[in-house]
This record gives C-alpha cells, structure tokens and sequence, in this order.
C-alpha cells in the first residue's frame, strides 16, 4: 500500500466519521422540527432557531403532518393572529405567517395548503409592500417542501446540511441558555413572551424610525417598489379556488399605522396605493359573480387608514416604559389589534374587548370610492395635527433619496 492511498483512506474515514456525525446531530436536535425523534429538556426541546433559515422548511413539513382545517396566511405582520380564537368555531387552526415575504410566496403556501389538506377557513392577510415584483420566495423556501416534490430529498438535504448542523449547535448552546422559542405550536408569535424575556424591548419610536429607513432604502419593498398585476391575478386565482372547494375565505387589508401611510405618501407610491385597494376590491367583487352558485363566504376588508387604532400616539424616543396600546411598530400590531380584526372578520365579537366603531371597514363596489376620498381627507387631517411625525418621515426621506428613483420623487 502506498502511502497516497493510506492516507487517502485516512481522510475518507475521517470524512465519514465527520458526516455521519452532522446527520446524528442533525437528526437527534432536529432544529427546524422536521423529525420529532428526540425532545430533551435543556438540549433541544425549545426549537429557538425555527425561523433562522426562514422557517419555510419548518412550515411545509407542518402543513403535511398536521391535521389543519383552518390557516391565517401573511406576512410577519399577522404573526400575532390567534390560531385558537373562538370565531374558528372549534376548526383547528394554524398561522403560517412568514417573515420576509410577499404575496407570490403566499399564493405558493396557500395553494400547497389547499392541495394537502381539507380546509375549511382561511384568513388572508394582505401587505401593500408584498405586492411588488421585486420580491418573489425568501429564506429556506427552495431547500423545503414548496418547492421540492420529492419529500425524501428534501429530508436528506436536511439532514446531511451543514446549515443544518450549525442551526442544531445554536439550539443546544439557547437552551442551555435557557432561551425560548417566540412561537406557539400554533405559529403564532408570542409577543408578550419575547417581551417578558427580553428577547424584544420596548422603543417603539426606534423601531417605526429603523423600519422606515429600511423600507426607503431596501429595493424588496419601497425603494424600488414595482407592482405587479400578475400578483392581482393570483389573488383571483386563489379566490375562485377557494369558492369553487367551498373554503370561506377572508380577506383582510393589514392594521397598519397611518405612519405607514404616510411613509407610503412620502416615497411616491400613494396613488399606486389607491389603484392597489381598487383592484383587492374588483378582484373579490368579479370572482363573487363568476362564482355565484358557490356556498363559500368571501370578504374583503380594510383594517388600514386613518381610524382610532391606527393614529394611536408614538411614545417619544428613547422612551423605553411606555407601552403602545395597538402597535409594536408601523406594520406589526400587536395581539390585541390582532383579536380584535378577528373578531370583526368571524363575526364574533368578545364582549371584553371593545372595538372602535371606525376600525375595519368591509369593502365593496358601493363604498370604494368613498374608502379613497376617506383616505385622502383624513390623511390631511393627520398630517396637519401630527407635523412632529411627518417631519421626521421628510428628514428620513432625504436621508435615503440615493436608494430610490428620481421619478417617484414627490
């Protein structure tokens, strides 16, 4: 034997002493919750790295194996949606809500969730910003099952990752640590947990100021916003489906602040803004009448504007005690918010939370065009009573004209 091929036979056995143990400590941790072979106290049972890769591998996997006859579908911003409201009426139900997405990555989750099991409910969660063609699938979405028809190569990828395996080595050292994971087996995001562990702590004006300088600079979102009516047709696309296979399906424009509105005013994209709400509209309105012998309810509401809940004051910054009642930041409301839009949207309402009656508006062909002139009036009102806020979005504004067109310049 030479001594090339000793010591080529040294480092094959090396090699497979290294692999053989990423997959037994891939598949032991299981980081992304794709196994369930092992769950120890201390080691990996709090699965705190669920959502590093993006959690769409996680997602697909829990689609196939739970038994979900209800989803609440969006963005981060739905994070908060209780799959376990009473308005489900006893449905199980799970929040898929991604973070990092937009609505083409939405229609792919919602149509592999109608192929794979029987659903009776869905809620649909809309963002303005998840309608460009600037942005198509995100994070782990090509390594998982929405992408991969082959189950078996999904697992094995999974499990011979070394992605993988550093993901299984950051869950051993957080539980350790103590650490927890910010989801429920639902989904849905634990906010008042990750405040309580300060995983998150409160500068709400910090993170309405962080958010908008990245929505200004980032081309994903504002700064090179492009939208696409190929998103308006996989909304009708998805809404016959669900008509046609009996699934009630409701359609809710986010909670989100009139900062945001006014971000949205600032950049040039208002009018976009407007068309965007017309054609929500038209594309519920015209699938109810190519659908009208179908049994299934669809709505279509607005949660956004310029109401009580969403010109809720911003405390100071640097102020780190104040709690916001309806929001975390511009886009992300808070569970409160979220209960509240789902006691509007599955008609039933909690005597214990009272609603404002300006918050959440059902549209239809009839009140649309009175919706935009809303929008435009009590924008002006806003701005005029609030020139603190619109300052500092001008000041942002000129801090990152660089990072977007000259044309959309207001």
């Amino acid at each position: 034997m030479t001594h090339s091929t000793f010591y080529n036979r040294i480092l094959l056995a090396l090699m497979a002493i290294f692999w053989s143990g990423v997959v037994f400590t891939n598949y032991v941790i299981d980081p992304d919750r794709l196994i369930g072979a092992f769950n120890i106290p201390g080691i990996n049972a709090d699965k705190t790295e669920l959502n590093a890769a993006g959690g769409r591998r996680t997602l697909a996997e829990t689609i196939l194996k739970g038994d979900y006859q209800a989803m609440i579908f969006g963005t981060s911003s739905c994070g908060p949606y209780n799959p376990e409201h009473p308005g489900f009426h006893g449905l199980s139900c799970y929040n898929t809500s991604l973070r990092g997405s937009n609505f083409y990555e939405i229609y792919q989750t919602c149509d592999f969730a109608i192929r794979n099991r029987d659903l009776k409910t869905i809620v649909l969660a809309l963002d303005f910003h998840g309608f460009t063609t600037t942005r198509e699938v995100s994070g782990d979405f090509q390594q998982s099952s929405f992408a991969e028809d082959c189950h078996s190569v999904v697992m094995a990828k999974y499990l011979l990752g070394f992605d993988t395996f550093m993901l299984s080595l950051r869950t051993i050292r957080n539980n350790l640590r103590h650490r927890s994971n910010t989801l429920t087996d639902r989904g849905m995001f634990n906010l008042d947990m990750a405040i309580e562990k300060g995983i998150f702590k409160r500068h709400h004006r910090r993170d309405f100021i962080v958010l908008t300088a990245n929505y200004m600079t980032n081309q994903e979102t504002f700064a090179g916003y492009k939208y696409g009516p190929d998103r308006i047709e996989l909304l009708r696309k998805l809404m016959k489906r669900c008509r046609m296979n009996g699934i009630d399906l409701h359609v809710i424009v986010i909670p989100a602040h009139a900062w945001h509105l006014e971000v949205i005013r600032a950049v040039g994209l208002f009018p976009i803004y407007e068309q965007w709400l017309r054609d929500l509209k038209l594309a519920a309105s015209e699938t109810r009448l190519a659908t009208a012998d179908s049994n299934s309810v669809l709505t279509l509401w607005d949660f956004g504007g310029y109401n009580t809940v969403t010109t809720e004051p911003i405390p100071k910054l640097g102020d780190t005690t104040t709690p916001m009642k309806w929001f975390w930041d511009m886009v992300h409301c808070n569970h409160l918010t979220a209960d509240c839009v789902l006691d509007k949207v599955l008609d039933c309402p909690n005597p214990a939370r009272a609603i404002p009656d300006d918050f959440g508006v059902k549209l239809s062909p009839e009140n649309m065009e009175d919706r935009i002139l809303e929008l435009r009036e009590k924008g002006e009102q806003y701005r005029k009573s609030h020139p603190t806020e619109v300052e500092e979005i001008q000041q942002l504004l000129k801090a990152t004209a660089k990072y977007r067109p000259v044309d959309r310049a207001n």
